[in-house]
């Protein structure tokens, strides 16, 4: 039996003048782990809702979806994980976040309790069964949503960029939990997910939706060769190794993980010209934070802990680190959002500072993005015409008169940063900015960070994404247990790590010239 047979399905959302899905037809056997992919507003995240129908957005539907032979309806043996820990969660403990769904079925107590017994003992979450939600990391929230899903027995489990707002360390972590309730139960899993890293080489197929349609269906090897001459402002989305292989002109398969790049490229790393990018070069400081500390309640263990940071114009500045050690926080302070206890923070004179939080979707208030972006428009004295321009700019303007809560991932953290370009700050402090964005997305996004700094302004951003850090950031702190570490270039930062650092660094150890990013390797020929 197909755990998942779609025919001929096409949507468009209310507000829209253009489908978001065309005539998708696909079919997923029971126990396939499937990768779902695309650009962003590819579709992906109204594919998932659409097999979900609690979550279905609203707009017009056509063709047909089965779920191991049942029709449309409502689908209580579908689990679903969302890219945000903290907009799927409803209780205030863990224990209280597993039960919540299995007290909504038809389950009694006895049968309640064994079966979150099971799941806590399974994923090793006993420890943290009392504790409060708001006092897990995102690598903890995302489990947590994981299990609650799990604890109703599902038979298809949709995760949508689930590992999105977790560092490298955490997102490993999970996804080695997929793969092993996926080894040991057999059900069927379809993830969409633009950080296929660690994911190709566990993956029976790959979906790739292109505006609306899908364009590839196979194996993961078969998806590396179809996008590397296909897409090519896609490839940087691929596995680092396949991308310097393809680079390097390797025999095909392309190597999907480390150590199967290692071995391809043994012998073709003399073909290798790797050349370090150019950091950008600061100029004068724009913002002094010294000894900062903050705890949210006055009970409560301090959050951040005696932190420093200088901001310097035409800087573009990461802040790196696990989830949960302070790097929000710390950006908030910056920002102005919430005020420390002690420590003092200094900005030269002038300078406003503009911060995009990681939900990017609380910037937003109206009932179409074009007259959010208009909302600031008389304090910050910009028109229409600079509205219509961002819109261009960020590749927007099909999106203009849609709601902004029905934007895609990557919609919604282009449209977010649109609305703190207008306000013409000097200091954009971004946290999570490539959330939800494709390669192309991220290439833009170091785009425009490069443009802004060259303008004298600066940029802070908090990113788990290391490929982005490493070919945007000039420098980078780590922010490890509320305290900020000594900053280092970004080069020098990868090259000295072990597990926060690239693919390419850990690929490339050995050469005479080591690589952070797959952008600086090229072949001699």
């Amino acid at each position: 039996m197909s755990a998942v047979e779609i025919k001929n399905l096409s949507f468009q959302y209310a507000l829209s003048k253009s489908p978001a899905l065309h005539e998708v037809s696909c079919c997923i056997e029971e126990g396939e782990f499937v990768l779902l992919f695309g650009a962003s507003g590819s579709g992906k995240t109204t594919l998932l809702s659409l097999l979900k129908p609690e979550i279905a957005p609203a707009g017009s539907k056509s063709g047909s979806i089965r779920l191991f032979g049942n029709e449309e309806g409502a689908f209580d043996f579908v689990g679903y994980v969302s890219q945000n820990p903290d907009a799927q969660m409803v209780a205030d403990t863990v224990y209280r976040e597993l039960s919540f769904g299995l007290e909504n079925t038809e389950l009694d107590e006895g049968r309640i309790r064994r079966r979150i017994a099971e799941t806590a003992d399974y994923f090793g979450l006993n420890e943290i069964l009392d504790q409060k939600i708001h006092e897990l990391s995102g690598g903890q929230k995302q489990v947590c949503n994981l299990c609650a899903a799990l604890c109703l027995s599902p038979k298809l489990l949709l995760l949508d960029e689930p590992i999105a707002r977790l560092d490298p360390i955490a997102a490993e972590s999970f996804l080695a939990v997929l793969r092993r309730i996926h080894q040991q139960t057999g059900i069927t899993i379809l993830l969409s997910e633009h950080r296929t890293e660690s994911l190709l080489c566990d993956c029976d197929r790959v979906l790739f939706l292109e505006n609306g349609s899908l364009s590839f269906d196979g194996d993961a090897p078969a998806f590396c060769d179809y996008l590397s001459e296909n897409h090519p402002l896609l490839a940087p989305s691929l596995p680092e190794s396949a991308q310097i292989a393809y680079q390097l002109n390797t025999p095909k398969p392309l190597p999907l993980t480390v150590a199967a790049g290692k071995k391809a490229l043994e012998h073709y790393k003399d073909r290798a010209v790797v050349t370090p990018r150019q950091s950008n070069r600061p100029s004068g400081r724009l913002l002094q934070a010294r000894e900062l500390w903050f705890a949210y309640h006055k009970k409560d263990q301090p959050v951040i802990r005696g932190a420093s940071l200088d901001v310097f114009a035409g800087e573009v500045h990461a802040l790196v680190g696990g989830n949960g050690e302070g790097k929000s926080t710390l950006l908030s302070l910056l920002g102005g959002a919430i005020r420390p206890a002690r420590g003092s923070i200094q900005k030269a004179k002038g300078v406003r500072c503009a911060l995009l939080p990681q939900d990017a979707r609380l910037l937003f208030v109206r009932d179409t993005l074009f007259s959010d972006l208009m909302e600031f428009s008389d304090r910050f004295s910009y028109d229409e015409s600079d509205v219509k321009q961002i819109l261009e700019q960020m590749d927007l303007t099909v999106c203009a008169n849609r709601h902004p809560y029905d934007l895609s991932g990557g919609e919604t953290q282009k449209a977010a940063l649109a609305k703190l370009l207008l306000t013409g700050a000097q200091v954009l402090l971004l946290d999570e900015p490539v959330n939800g964005l494709d390669a192309e997305g991220k290439r833009e996004m170091t785009r425009l960070c490069h443009s802004l700094v060259r303008n004298g302004k600066a940029v802070v951003l908090i990113t788990h994404d290391l490929a982005f850090a490493a070919e945007t950031a000039d420098t980078v702190t780590m922010v490890s247990r509320g305290q900020t570490l000594p900053r280092q270039s970004i080069r020098e930062f990868l090259l000295e790590n072990r597990f926060f650092t690239t693919a390419s660094a850990r690929l490339t150890a050995t050469w005479q010239t080591a690589a952070i990013s797959p952008g600086e390797v090229s072949s001699r020929e």
